[in-house]
């Protein structure tokens, strides 16, 4: 079986991929720092 459901495998020639961005909104911290997070993931036999 060339892919399985374990967290991190890809199937051969597949591209997941995510995106999140937002700001922090807290009492005690000036301004609202933005923050953003990305993750790509290619599978290849």
């Amino acid at each position: 079986m060339p892919y399985a459901a374990l967290p991190g495998l890809v199937r051969a020639g597949a591209v997941y991929y995510d995106l999140s961005l937002g700001y922090l909104d807290e009492d005690g911290i000036a301004g609202r720092p933005g923050f953003g997070e990305a993750t790509a993931q290619y599978g290849f036999n």
